[in-house]
């Protein structure tokens, strides 16, 4: 379906090296298929890889919200919370 065909699509645009092209493939993927965990987990890996920590925790809150049972997203949700001084 779309969701996966924007996942594929990003993550090969990733491996080319074309790493915003890929951020971008994933954000249209998402604009359609926004509950998709796929496209969910990967734009927040891939804004990890970026240093974009922010969105990161943006895709893995929504990520949350889809899947809250799910210990592996909770855990990146706490891992990428900012911490306190």
């Amino acid at each position: 379906g779309d969701a996966h065909y924007a996942y594929v699509n990003a993550v090969a645009l990733n491996d080319s090296g074309r790493k915003s092209e890929a951020l971008r493939a994933l954000d249209a993927g998402l604009a359609r298929n926004p509950d998709d965990r796929q496209l969910l987990f990967t734009a927040a890996t891939f804004r990890v890889q970026a240093g974009d920590r922010a969105g990161a925790l943006r895709h893995a809150k929504r990520l949350a919200t889809v899947d809250p049972e799910n210990p592996q997203v909770l855990q990146l949700v706490r891992a990428l919370q900012p911490r306190g001084p």
